[in-house]
């Protein structure tokens, strides 16, 4: 599949959710990357940026 820029998706996440226990981390969450896309992780916790990669 491509975007609308016709760059064609290298990632595609679909319904990713991640519990730890009873903690629930990542619910339900949907994204593409494409081919040269640069996506920055926001968040204040630097330590986290790298939880759902």
């Amino acid at each position: 599949m491509a975007d609308y820029l016709g760059r064609r998706n290298k990632i595609e996440v679909k319904n990713l959710t991640r519990q730890f226990g009873d903690l629930l981390v990542l619910d339900n969450i949907n994204f593409t990357v494409a081919e040269g896309e640069q996506v920055p992780e926001d968040g204040e916790n630097p330590h986290s940026h790298g939880l759902m990669m």
